[in-house]
């Protein structure tokens, strides 16, 4: 794919490229002598993992930064969801796109449930284990949390926290396997 560089001045400034879409920016970026990308904006979770095959190898060899935004998959990571709860009308879950998949597929609601007894098992909540696997990530540099109560800190403050291993990596690994 070739691109122009009005287009890739507009990528420049997205969110959620794609691998192709990113691999061609940057080559676009070097052969005109624009600025290339420094950061991808992409959504990526335990549940949100796209990004695995084509994105974070490239970030990686090209020294990328990149920050995960809905690091809680719209609050179903949070624990919120496991027990078959529904998402409240007009909250981010009950208009996700995903969201309402995720619920009607028992094989994740039961992913969902054992990732609950993991956090528990490491005494942290989902939220914590959640945001500790992507502040222990190799290639993420951060994830974008959006707090909009007090109780939402304990999260956060778990992640920063929680002593990891990569056995606790290779586990939650296993638990969202495809």
């Amino acid at each position: 794919m070739q691109l122009s560089a009005p287009r890739l001045r507009r990528l420049q400034r997205s969110v959620a490229l794609d691998g192709e879409a990113l691999a061609s920016a940057l080559k676009t970026a070097d052969r005109l002598g624009l600025v290339r990308p420094e950061l991808i904006q992409n959504q990526y979770s335990l549940l949100a993992r796209g990004d695995d095959q084509d994105v974070l190898p490239l970030v990686r060899s090209e020294g990328l930064a990149c920050t995960s935004f809905s690091p809680l998959a719209n609050g179903l990571l949070a624990g919120r969801y496991s027990n078959g709860e529904r998402p409240a009308p007009g909250s981010r879950a009950s208009v996700g796109s995903r969201s309402a998949h995720f619920l009607d597929d028992p094989a994740t609601v039961a992913k969902l449930r054992q990732f609950d007894r993991v956090a528990e098992g490491q005494g942290v909540s989902p939220a914590g284990l959640a945001l500790a696997w992507l502040l222990n990530h190799p290639v993420v540099t951060a994830p974008i949390v959006s707090v909009s109560k007090e109780s939402q800190w304990q999260g956060i403050h778990e992640a920063s926290t929680l002593k990891w291993t990569d056995a606790l990596g290779e586990l939650l690994d296993k638990v969202f396997s495809r």
